[in-house]
């Protein structure tokens, strides 16, 4: 993660927050698991079972665009987000183990002290999850020792927009 954001400042970009992956993850479909709508569709995205020929990663613009233009958003690789989370406890849901985490924003406006934390926030699936983690809510965090022998997370640039004139 800290490569991709050396190379992104490098070339006057950044990785975009996690409410900017969302958003833009959407496409402008509200309200739906998926741009393209309520139900997964193999045939637009790369994962687990997806006829498409391509056993792990699949070159970009392999599959159609969103509705903002944005190619592979769901599957393919895990994206990095700039946010950084903090590993707050462990609790459960459904009976099911989670990690609760808290942005460092989100502990900011809670009036918390900042935390020094080693994982991110990645957004969007990869080529090894099926439907259940491809979804635009699909979240993970990331850490520098998950990255080691891994080959299912990238990242995803936002551009400044140009200067009125330009």
């Amino acid at each position: 993660r800290e490569a991709a954001k050396a190379f992104a400042e490098r070339i006057g970009c950044r990785l975009p927050t996690e409410a900017e992956w969302d958003r833009a993850a959407q496409g402008g479909v509200e309200g739906q698991a998926f741009p393209w709508g309520a139900e997964d569709d193999a045939a637009l995205r790369n994962g687990p079972g997806a006829e498409d020929g391509y056993e792990r990663r699949a070159p970009v613009a392999s599959y159609p665009p969103n509705g903002y233009g944005l190619y592979d958003v769901l599957g393919n690789v895990w994206e990095y987000c700039s946010d950084k989370v903090v590993l707050e406890g462990i609790g459960a849901v459904d009976a099911l183990p989670v990690l609760v985490v808290q942005t460092e924003e989100q502990r900011a406006a809670e009036g918390e002290p900042p935390k020094t934390s080693p994982l991110w926030i990645i957004r969007g699936g990869s080529w090894k999850r099926g439907s259940e983690g491809a979804g635009t809510s699909s979240r993970a965090i990331s850490s520098p020792y998950r990255i080691k022998g891994e080959i299912d997370v990238g990242f995803r640039l936002v551009s400044p927009l140009p200067e009125k004139g330009e």
